[in-house]
């Protein structure tokens, strides 16, 4: 045969040549993604590959595959030019017989050419050196792959030729094929520098390029029977067996899978793992592809890589040797790899029956023995990609399940040995955290911690997929669940088992509603549970385990009446055990995990719940008896969830469609009335019994409140099934039985959502007793809740609502800043709820009784003194008001006891309080006419005159400037009342020394600072009483009598204005003590004018005359000189006083 166009022709035209040149570069395919990382996520073309430049469909379609020649007549590759061949470009010479070395041996030496190429990039890749000396020397890496690649695409397109011709051409090709195999060698025989790192391999690429291109000259050779082989493999069997297109597919294979044992050191996500880059990612698509034109079964040849039914080979030069793969890790990982591709690339799961033989023959000797966490995490990872990419083999699914559910295996816990602490501890202990577990299962990239979990997760997917295409897989599956979890087997289970076989069934049930599986796991649980010895910790998973399945019921619109009985049931036991036995330390710590899970649960089921699947089943009285045992931190956590429960139940009743009645609505809304009513059954009982305890936490208001909501709702809406009333409600939790801290976090509540305050004191106006009762309560609140209070900003807060509901007048910026009380005391004082003052003083008192009176009410009760009191003081009513006030705090019966002891605490009350109430009274228009605030004052000054120290003392704050308030008319009067009611007490403590001298130190203790007004008052007052009570002999009565008498003379003779008026009132007072001479002992007498004569020795001059008159008067009615010859004395002892003061 010979080629109808010479060999070698030289052309003249550069420009056509050029041409030539660019279009065949321009429409090569090529291996070079320049670095671009294979991910499996999405499929990524290189634009220059075989794909992309539409080599591939050019090929299946039976075109040329290198287009760019389709038109030209030559071709120029390493300076020499060839012809571009067609069909009708040979002719046979012999027998019709195509010779590489007759007629065609420009071909022979371009087959030499491509060597070359091939040998010149794989030195200059694998030895820097020598790269270095062909640079040097003209040759650069990049020129010779596009030789290279030029002289691929032209034996591409003579091969196509030859395809298309009428000559033999089988030898021709053949000897071609196997010559550049043979030089290109095994993709092993690369330094392992290239495999480990693909992308930035040139040599590797170049290896793709030209394996590539022999796989399309095996494309095009006709097969023949008793065919030689292409290459050696360990495989026992007949070498025509295997077509050259099979030998070199799977030559090829076996090459790219030594990229995969290079990178893949370690076995982990292996279903996920890419290729190393695009252009292998790539080359296994055209492998895949080319199987498919070729009718090769892809998944039985890929069996062959690893079959283990092989022989040990000879060497053989003239051969490339294969051997099969012995790792089984290597499969799964190459397995789940290549079905993500097919997916990626839109192809679909090619051939999945060939793979699901495949894949249960590998499994089978692998699930006959336990196997550790390394090999199985991987193995199912990619059993669930193929699943997920195709269908689910039920066949391989049962085989699995028959693995995992071995008793010995569900008790275990499926923990590799390197997990971490963390990692261990797996077991959940709430319901929501286990449904977390079963929800982050169904998630398409979930982190699945153990080989039960990613089989688990390959339940549900197989599951979601037959329950739309293969319904019947379903109940083929569910059936073998049933055979393979008996009770024997139930009853061996420890807590892991348990773990394990809830989550399972609990996925199964989350994805079909069957109700046999739901009876399995409520056998399966109760066994564990009755189980001698069975450890608390097994009992509380079991239980855990019908809470996660009845969310997930929930979801499923399944009934869980019966689900719910048996968890009250277990909850209900466990509750009497422990009341029965409270000293039993482990049945508390039981209880208490059980409880934490319970309400957990409880309130995941109700924020889920229609209120139509029997909820109400799961609210029983146990939890009335849990509460009365409980401590006061579990409480909160208690009626916090059944405040929340109560929220969500009501809102689902409350938003419920009622434009439309059917049948059906009216069912569900009587499902929902219900449950509401076993709520209101439960929850309110126990309100009622534990509100006034004092560990009773705020969270009990809130549930209280949700029923206060909810039967607003209802009145407003026409609808009655509640038992308990607004009224009742609101008598509950306003009730002074109630700490404050309740009560103002109850007023809060209320006054959070306006309609709920308006119809609640709606309510309550209608009604006689509880008329302003939401008023009151707040003005209550605030007889003990001081600003430093916890409860202090949610009252304030809810006064100023309160406040605008019940019309007072708007705060103002001021009056945020002021004491709460204050507030309201000024706004109920300039209203017309001047009852509510009277309520509170009421209120005063049955606190009192409790013994909580503290420092904070008497100062509030104090103040309600000084501003209220032309409003609470009645005088015919002695046991309201301001009386009842008085009687409580300043004036009780048992404050006259002599054994009476104040603590500290009240005693700081009553001081705080004493200037109010007794300022209030004495600034009291009346006063000097009413004879009851009269007696309290008299009443106060005797039971605390002598109680506090001078310092501070709180009935002194009369003598200051500014402490008495009332009219100037009225202000002499009523100094002069107070006054004289000291003189009296004074007087009658002159046989008592300690206190006669503790009074006067209070007296001399005012002197310095007294308003000059009162310094004349004082001494008309005092100075008889003093002088008197100072005769007696006393030493420590005359001593303190004497102090007092000069600083209070020196206090008011310094005031140069009251100079003459101190002294009018001295003699004045001297006087009437020199008339009073005969009632005393003469000899104290003058020793009493010696003291003062002591303190000054002139202070008795003006009075002089007066005292000598006296004296005589007396002596004249007793016929005796003694008294005169004492006056004498008396005068020789001033008259030496005068003349030694003199003398200084």
């Amino acid at each position: 045969m010979m080629c109808s166009t010479p060999p070698y022709i030289r052309y003249t035209d550069s420009e056509e040549l050029m041409d030539v040149q660019d279009d065949l570069r321009s429409h090569t395919a090529r291996f070079q993604c320049k670095g671009k990382l294979s991910s499996l996520r999405g499929w990524r073309r290189d634009s220059s590959g075989v794909v992309e430049q539409g080599e591939l469909d050019r090929i299946e379609s039976g075109d040329n595959p290198i287009k760019s020649l389709a038109d030209r007549s030559y071709v120029e590759i390493y300076q020499e030019r060839l012809p571009v061949f067609t069909p009708s470009s040979f002719h046979a010479k012999q027998n019709n017989k195509l010779s590489l070395d007759i007629d065609l041996p420009q071909i022979s030496i371009l087959v030499n050419d491509l060597k070359k190429f091939y040998g010149f990039i794989e030195i200059m890749c694998c030895d820097t050196g020598s790269a270095e000396n062909y640079r040097n020397i003209g040759i650069e890496l990049n020129a010779v792959k596009e030789e290279l690649a030029n002289c691929l695409s032209f034996f591409k397109h003579m091969a196509y030729t030859f395809n298309n011709s009428n000559v033999e051409y089988r030898d021709a090709l053949s000897s071609i094929v196997t010559d550049v195999l043979l030089f290109q060698d095994r993709l092993a025989e690369i330094p392992s520098t290239h495999l480990l790192r693909p992308t930035n391999s040139d040599l590797l690429h170049t290896w793709l390029e030209v394996r590539w291109a022999l796989i399309v000259l095996v494309y095009y050779l006709p097969e023949q029977e008793d065919e030689l082989s292409l290459v050696e493999f360990d495989l026992i069997q007949t070498h025509n067996q295997f077509s050259w297109m099979k030998q070199i597919l799977l030559a090829s294979m076996l090459d790219l899978s030594e990229i995969e044992r290079m990178r893949n050191t370690t076995f982990d996500g292996a279903s996920t793992r890419g290729f190393g880059c695009i252009c292998i990612e790539e080359f296994w698509y055209l492998i895949i592809r080319i199987a498919q034109v070729k009718n090769i079964d892809f998944w039985n040849l890929f069996s062959s890589m690893f079959t283990t039914n092989t022989k040990e080979l000879e060497p053989n030069c003239e051969f490339l040797q294969y051997s099969t793969i012995k790792s089984k890790q290597m499969f799964w990982s190459l397995t789940g790899s290549l079905v993500n591709l097919m997916h990626a690339s839109g192809q679909g799961l090619v051939g999945q029956e060939s793979l699901n033989r495949l894949v249960k023959s590998e499994l089978a000797p692998l699930l006959r023995e336990d196997q550790t966490e390394e090999v199985l995490k991987p193995l199912l990872e990619v059993i669930e990609t193929i699943f997920k990419r195709g269908m689910p083999a039920i066949d391989i699914l049962v085989e699995l399940l028959n693995y995992f559910t071995a008793t010995h295996r569900l008790n275990s816990t499926f923990r590799s040995k390197t997990v971490s602490l963390k990692g261990s501890a797996f077991l959940p202990r709430s319901a929501k955290s286990w449904l977390e577990k079963i929800e982050a299962l169904t998630r398409e990239e979930a982190a699945l911690p153990d080989s039960f979990h990613a089989f688990t997760k390959l339940v549900h997917t197989s599951l979601q997929n037959w329950i739309n295409n293969k319904p019947k897989d379903v109940d083929r599956f569910c059936g073998r669940l049933l055979q393979k979890i008996p009770e024997k087997k139930a009853l061996e289970l420890n807590d892991c088992g348990v773990y394990h076989i809830g989550t399972l069934l609990a996925v199964v049930l989350e994805v079909c509603d069957n109700e046999a599986i739901l009876s399995l796991l409520m056998k399966t649980m109760k066994q564990p549970v009755e189980r001698a010895g069975a450890p608390a910790s097994l009992k509380e998973l079991c239980l855990v385990s019908k809470m996660t399945v009845t969310l997930i019921c929930l979801e499923k619109q399944m009934f869980i009446q019966s689900i719910g009985d048996s968890i009250s049931h277990y909850m209900e036991t466990a509750v009497n055990e422990y009341n029965n036995v409270q000293s039993d330390v482990n049945r508390r710590r039981k209880c208490q995990d059980l409880m934490k899970a319970y309400l957990e649960f409880l309130e995941e089921l109700f924020s889920r719940s229609q209120l139509v699947q029997g909820e109400e089943r799961f609210i029983n009285p146990w939890i009335q008896v849990y509460l009365s045992i409980c401590s006061a931190s579990e409480m909160s956590s208690i009626f916090s969830t059944l405040a929340t429960v109560v929220h969500n139940a009501a809102t689902v009743y409350l938003n419920k469609e009622t434009s439309i009645l059917t049948k059906e609505s009216m069912e569900k809304e009587n499902s929902q009335k219900v449950v509401l009513s076993k709520l209101e059954q439960i929850i309110m009982p126990a309100l009622t019994r534990f509100l006034p305890n004092l560990t009773c936490p705020p969270q009990a208001v809130e549930a209280g409140y949700q029923f206060l909501h909810l039967q607003i709702e209802c009145q407003t809406r026409g609808l009655k099934f509640l038992e308990t009333s607004i009224l009742q409600i609101v008598r509950t939790f306003t009730s002074l039985n109630l700490s404050d801290e309740l009560r103002a976090y109850f007023l809060f509540m209320l006054s959070r959502r306006q309609s709920v305050l308006k119809a609640t004191v709606k309510a309550t106006q209608e009604t006689e007793d509880m008329r302003n009762q939401i008023l009151i309560t707040t003005a209550i609140c605030s007889l003990t809740i001081d600003s430093h209070h916890k409860s202090y900003q949610q009252l304030q807060d809810a006064w100023m609502v309160i406040s605008q509901i019940y019309g007072l007048a708007k705060l103002t910026e001021q009056d945020k800043c002021r004491e709460l009380a204050i507030v309201i005391l000024s706004s109920l004082s300039s209203s017309s709820h001047h009852q509510v003052l009277f309520d509170m003083c009421k209120a005063a008192e049955i606190l009192s009784r409790s013994k909580s009176r503290s420092k904070h009410m008497f100062r509030v009760c104090g103040w309600m003194a000084v501003h209220c009191m032309p409003i609470i003081y009645r005088s015919s009513q002695p046991n309201t008001g301001f009386l009842l006030l008085m009687s409580i705090f300043l004036t009780p019966n048992y404050a006259h006891s002599d054994n009476w002891t104040p603590t500290s605490e009240e005693l700081a009350g009553i001081k705080m309080c004493i200037p109010s109430f007794v300022g209030s009274m004495l600034c009291h228009p009346q006063f000097l006419e009413d004879k009851i605030l009269k007696r309290k004052v008299e009443e106060v000054l005797k039971l605390y005159l002598q109680r506090f120290e001078q310092q501070g003392h709180p009935l002194l704050f009369v003598f200051k400037k500014d402490g008495l308030k009332c009219s100037s008319a009225a202000r002499p009067g009523v100094l002069k009342f107070f006054l004289e009611k000291l003189r009296d007490i004074l007087r009658g403590s002159a046989y008592q020394p300690n206190s006669y001298v503790r009074i006067l130190h209070l007296l001399r203790g005012i002197i310095e600072d007294l308003p000059n007004e009162l310094y004349r008052p004082i001494l008309e007052t005092f100075l008889n009483p003093v002088l008197e009570i100072s005769s007696r002999g006393n030493p420590m009565v005359r001593s303190e009598s004497e102090t007092f008498i000069k600083e209070l003379l020196f206090a008011a003779l310094i005031q140069k204005d009251l100079v003459y008026s101190v002294k009018s009132a001295l003699d004045q007072q001297l006087r009437e003590f020199y008339r009073n001479i005969s009632s005393f002992n003469s000899e104290r007498f003058f020793a009493s004018l010696l003291m003062l004569a002591n303190i000054n020795p002139t202070i008795l001059d003006t009075t002089w005359s007066k005292l000598k008159s006296e004296v005589e008067k007396l002596e004249e009615k007793r016929h005796s000189k003694s008294l005169t010859i004492r006056l004498q004395d008396l005068e020789s002892e001033i008259r030496a006083k005068k003349c030694r003061l003199n003398e200084r």
